[in-house]
């Protein structure tokens, strides 16, 4: 687990289950960074941006492996 003075509260998991075309992953994360409230909501939006962006790519990068 990463710590450090700027973060509230991390923690996260992966979840495997078998699917009718391959298999799906899940992927939960919990990040509450060290920052005065009003800040918090451009945090969350630009995590989630992040992460998607990044789910995104390495689902791309699994298909093409699959073919």
């Amino acid at each position: 687990m990463l710590e450090d003075d700027r973060i509230r509260k991390l923690n996260g998991s992966w979840t495997f289950a078998s699917a009718s075309d391959g298999t799906c992953i899940t992927h939960t994360l919990t990040l509450v960074p060290e920052l005065p409230d009003m800040q918090q909501p451009v945090f969350a939006e630009l995590s989630r941006n992040s992460m998607r962006e990044t789910m995104q790519h390495l689902s791309g990068l699994m298909r093409r492996r699959r073919r």
